[in-house]
């Protein structure tokens, strides 16, 4: 399935913008299924592939994160990380090198756990050089 955050409307689970879910399911057939090559068409938006946890930062790698930047070049934003505790803090992040975005936030002093555009209508605003939105996501367990 295709990530439809960006295309959707806070009072309407349904994403009014079709054209663009349409386009983005097509190129994941396209790659996935008749085998276009992935590095001239993106098949998805990033996604979350590992978490390294380095004293008080978090390291987070993607698939499909060449060319990360945001969507509205403003701050990153929805990156939520927590300790042991579980409870969850807004994080600091920023790209680091081409696929990590690096978090850190001063309420978690040894971040354990992660999370990524994980409200109820997310504003959330990481995307690829193809302008693909990354997916939502949580390393927490339950």
């Amino acid at each position: 399935m295709v990530v439809t955050t960006d295309v959707g409307d806070s009072l309407d689970v349904h994403p009014t913008r079709k054209r663009e879910v349409g386009e983005r399911l097509a190129r994941q057939a396209l790659v996935w299924t008749y085998g276009c090559d992935a590095d001239r068409l993106i098949p998805s938006g990033p996604m979350f592939r590992i978490a390294t946890v380095e004293g008080d930062s978090v390291s987070v790698a993607f698939d499909f994160g060449r060319g990360l930047h945001t969507s509205d070049g403003a701050a990153l934003r929805s990156f939520e990380v927590a300790g042991a505790d579980r409870r969850f803090y807004p994080a600091d992040a920023r790209i680091v090198v081409d696929g990590v975005v690096a978090l850190r936030s001063p309420q978690v002093p040894a971040p354990r756990y992660i999370r990524y555009g994980w409200q109820p209508f997310t504003r959330a605003n990481l995307v690829n050089e193809a302008g693909l939105p990354a997916s939502t996501f949580t390393t927490e367990n339950p």
